[in-house]
């Protein structure tokens, strides 16, 4: 891509997101984010017969990951609350939440609804994008097409996880996972009349829209060519993307499908360490709250102050942040589990009234990290551990070289289960931990990891919609 074209993303994607996305969508989707028509008329026409519209459509599929209802909140939020056990505590008056925290979800909930519309949009942006990219200049298609591919395998791979239950290794999955949707249209509407796909279908695309993406995205080892188009994903985004997927898949320790799972989740994470040029920034706490990514970051969301998920019902600083509703506290059974000194337990504060929040998101103009190099070392050192391998590393050294960040000592042996600690630690409440708890195998309160409750309800206004989408068997 040429310096001009990448100025003018750069331009365009920190500051004018929306811009981007009103080029090509029908204004009602622009209008007002919570009330959603039910059709998103894009103008194909117009938009799509240029490089330059092509290029500005992407910068409109980014805006739309940036919605509070996929990675400035809910999908996050989702994660933390239903599969929270006591490590958090919600104390909000949103009752779409609450539903989440005490798993109790109905078909009407406005949070799950939205996520589903949002995401919908997402992909059929970029489907639109995947169809006219051919009108991209030769030199800069293969960059679009491949942030294109990594938006819809990235969106993909989160429905499938809320949405159908857990992928099981080594068996069939055909449980009922989410549509797959290819091909664009002009009208974006359940009129359309999709079935959902098997969740082995969904991982499947997921994983080739990635790895087609991989190939195809440049290798912007240099950190000051990284930030130079920051918001942008480059080919070892799409790597953390595969290692967080093939290592979902591998589930539980010990089954006998694991292998395979965990080889290619090492290799894509040390794919990711070595050659990625990204480096863990030295004091924990500067990872967060930053309004420039980090050289830590491996894909982040990009807000501003005029453009961000919200700064009073919406947004991850919204609930979590002390200075704005901070309707989410951290447990002290939670922070009891930090050793002394431990540097990552410093950014869970007290507030004014002795209630534990979370620091990491407090300031709602901020970046939202989503994939980080930490997680790669816990991926690498997890998938190594359980295969008894060590490519890149051992296992110990990957887990000192975490803990030698937090300032605390280093451990002379590892088990998996040091792993494990480390990892939640490391990632507490940055939307892994249903995740990883389906992925272990490791029951939420009561409920086995499979539990019905815990997989989202397709949305009532779809299933009213579209006579072929079938309801999660829990809410039926």
């Amino acid at each position: 891509m040429t310096t001009e074209m990448r100025s003018y993303r750069y331009m365009l994607t920190r500051f004018l997101p929306v811009f981007g996305l009103c080029l090509f969508l029908g204004t009602s989707s622009c209008d007002d984010e919570l009330d959603v028509d039910p059709q998103l008329s894009i103008d194909a026409g117009n938009a799509l017969t240029t490089s330059q519209g092509v290029q500005s459509a992407l910068i409109g599929a980014y805006e739309r990951l940036q919605g509070a209802s996929l990675y400035s909140g809910d999908l996050n939020l989702m994660s933390e609350l239903l599969g929270s056990t006591g490590n958090l505590i919600w104390g909000g008056t949103f009752l779409t939440y609450r539903q989440l925290y005490q798993k109790a979800i109905t078909t009407d909930n406005a949070v799950v609804s939205d996520t589903w519309i949002r995401a919908y949009s997402a992909i059929n942006v970029v489907n639109n994008i995947i169809k006219a990219v051919d009108v991209v200049e030769e030199d800069q298609r293969d960059e679009v097409l491949g942030e294109a591919l990594f938006i819809r395998g990235l969106v993909y791979f989160d429905l499938v996880r809320f949405y159908g239950l857990p992928y099981e290794p080594g068996q069939q999955n055909t449980q009922l996972g989410v549509p797959i949707v290819l091909e664009p249209t002009t009208v974006l509407s359940n009129a359309n009349n999709v079935s959902r796909n098997t969740v082995e279908e969904v991982y499947a695309q997921a994983i080739e829209d990635l790895t087609r993406a991989r190939d195809l995205l440049p290798d912007r080892a240099n950190l000051d060519d990284q930030k130079e188009d920051e918001a942008a994903a480059n080919t070892y985004s799409a790597s953390a993307v595969l290692a967080r997927i093939y290592l979902q898949q591998a589930g539980e320790p010990g089954n006998s499908a694991e292998g395979p799972y965990l080889t290619k989740a090492a290799e894509e994470a040390n794919r990711v360490i070595e050659q990625g040029g990204f480096a863990l920034v030295e004091d924990f706490s500067r990872e967060f709250n930053n309004s420039q990514n980090t050289s830590e970051d491996i894909f982040a969301i990009q807000q501003t102050v005029q453009s961000n998920a919200g700064q009073s019902n919406t947004g991850l600083a919204t609930f979590y942040s002390a200075s704005q509703r901070a309707e989410i506290e951290v447990a002290t059974t939670f922070l009891a589990g930090y050793e002394d000194g431990d540097e990552r337990a410093e950014i869970l504060y007290l507030d004014d009234d002795d209630v534990i929040r979370n620091g990491k998101y407090d300031v709602y103009s901020a970046n939202v990290p989503i994939i980080r190099l930490a997680e790669m070392y816990l991926v690498r050192a997890e998938a190594n551990q359980r295969l008894g391998t060590a490519l890149g590393a051992t296992p110990l050294e990957d887990i000192n070289t975490i803990r030698n960040r937090a300032d605390i000592p280093a451990l002379t042996s590892v088990s998996l289960e040091d792993i494990l600690r480390e990892r939640t630690l490391e990632l507490a409440f940055e939307g892994q931990l249903l995740h990883d708890l389906k992925r272990l195998r490791r029951n939420v309160g009561d409920r086995p990891y499979n539990a019905g409750e815990l997989v989202l309800p397709i949305p009532l206004r779809e299933i009213n919609a579209n006579p072929n989408l079938l309801q999660n068997e829990a809410y039926t």
